[in-house]
């Protein structure tokens, strides 16, 4: 179903950006469509920290195939 109509241009939409520190000085932006009433910021490190093993997967499927520039993310988990 298509929400965006001839009467309905556009829809308001709430995002949410987290920043996880990775590592001393090195940090990851995250942006949800989910409030901190669903996860918190340890959750989301959480699923951070589980989604690393496919995220390096696909790296190493995209780059011999000349595909670096698609990316995957950690919203697409949780949306």
């Amino acid at each position: 179903m298509d929400h965006l109509t001839q009467d309905q241009p556009e829809y308001g939409l709430v995002l949410r950006i987290i920043r996880i520190e990775l590592s001393e000085g090195r940090y990851e932006n995250l942006i949800t469509i989910h409030p901190d009433l669903d996860f918190d910021l340890d959750d989301f490190k959480d699923l951070y920290h589980l989604r690393w093993n496919e995220e390096i997967a696909f790296r190493d499927l995209k780059y011999p195939l000349c595909l670096k520039d698609i990316e995957s993310n950690i919203s697409f988990l949780l949306t």
